[in-house]
């Protein structure tokens, strides 16, 4: 009796790993880009010498980032896209689909992509049903969790960013929660983030505008195989989603009535005019994916004197490492990350702190945050003087 136990904790054990190594093995090592997508990649389509007619400012409080979001989506007419990677329960969240509720109610179409593993938005409160209830709202969610596909584990859709009409997009690191947005009354732990906000101040609509070129990519996001739309509920559900969505909107009423109601702001004032805006993504599909980002980015840096690096996480491995250092035998870098103390993710932060006097032989500058009670959660690159890349 006892030795068929042992086989069949074995058994168990030897699965649990079949499977781990079924999920990780596609991933393992480092993959370079194609020699096509080198050849068709020029530093120059980065640069422009005239104006857009786009103009930014950036959202580094947490507090100034939810009521321009708010803001955004009170100025909404015909169509709103949102893309998450994680949602966390609280007040913000609750307010922020709100918001796209009352938006779709006003008759604005609204499209919402979620991470199907990080993205829980129904918890106690129902948002999920309310959304999926309401004529004017799709709801999508990006590769949910298939016991016997292992391999597509590792997939995750990480963007976020809110698309309003052809005039507002804010995009970077946040993802939805009290955390994010310093919220009044949120005594957790802060997290510290960066975005950009996007007002497209001529009205004009093309090709190269950000506001288009996120619609583009939202498509092929939503076109995507492990992409799906959640389209129904039962008739139980969708009555009690119409007393959720009653209540959650005369939350939200109050809300907005003291923090939003007659303080939208004026674009044109706020921001600043810049000469050109490029939405660079790595490719959208299941596999181990070519790192077209980096390569674009490290690009750019060749191509100046400075780089100053913000990033949560440092994971390097050797061809990273021999990249890095030729990159600082050319350019003077910088990297501000957290440090052991300030960070919320150490199965991420330990491969920077098992490496960090490797990393220090580059010839890179690195600086810790030593900050107790918050992380810093925001990614974005300075190039030279005339870059800024803020990402997710």
């Amino acid at each position: 009796m006892k030795k068929k136990i042992i086989i069949s904790i074995l058994t168990v054990f030897l699965l649990i790993i079949a499977y781990a190594l079924y999920a990780c093995l596609p991933f393992a090592g480092t993959k370079g880009v194609s020699e096509d997508f080198k050849r068709n990649f020029n530093v120059k389509n980065f640069y422009s010498d005239s104006e857009s007619g786009e103009r930014v400012m950036m959202l580094d409080s947490g507090a100034d980032a939810f009521f321009h979001r708010l803001s955004a989506i009170e100025q909404a007419e015909e169509q709103i896209l949102f893309s998450s990677f994680s949602t966390h329960a609280g007040e913000t969240t609750n307010h922020f689909f709100s918001a796209l509720i009352k938006a779709a109610d006003r008759g604005v179409k609204v499209k919402i992509l979620l991470d199907a593993k990080f993205a829980w938005i129904n918890g106690d409160n129902g948002v999920e049903d309310v959304l999926i209830n309401h004529d004017n709202v799709e709801l999508y969610f990006f590769n949910k969790f298939n016991f016997f596909k292992p391999y597509l584990l590792n997939i995750s859709m990480h963007d976020k960013f809110l698309c309003v009409d052809d005039k507002i997009l804010i995009f970077g690191g946040r993802n939805v929660g009290d955390k994010y947005y310093d919220y009044e009354g949120y005594g957790g732990r802060y997290s510290y983030d960066r975005e950009v906000l996007v007002y497209n101040a001529d009205g004009k609509v093309d090709s190269g505008r950000a506001t288009e070129q996120v619609k583009s990519y939202f498509k092929t996001l939503t076109d995507n195989k492990l992409c799906y739309k959640k389209e129904k509920i039962s008739e139980k559900r969708a009555k009690n989603a119409e007393i959720t969505e009653q209540n959650l909107l005369a939350s939200y009423s109050r809300y907005f009535a003291e923090h939003i109601e007659n303080k939208l702001p004026d674009y044109t004032a706020i921001t600043y005019p810049v000469n050109r805006i490029t939405l660079i993504t790595n490719p959208v599909n299941g596999k181990k994916k070519e790192p077209w980002v980096a390569y674009q980015l490290l690009q750019l840096a060749l191509d100046n004197d400075k780089a100053l690096i913000q990033s949560p996480y440092t994971v390097l491995t050797k061809k990273h490492l021999k990249i890095l250092k030729d990159l600082c035998g050319k350019t003077d870098v910088t990297l501000l990350t957290n440090s052991m103390g300030s960070t919320p993710n150490l199965p991420a932060f330990s491969n920077y702190y098992l490496k960090r006097d490797n990393v220090l032989k580059t010839g890179i500058n690195i600086y810790e945050y030593q900050g107790a009670g918050a992380s810093i959660h925001a990614k974005s690159v300075l190039i030279g003087d005339r870059f800024t890349a803020v990402g997710s």
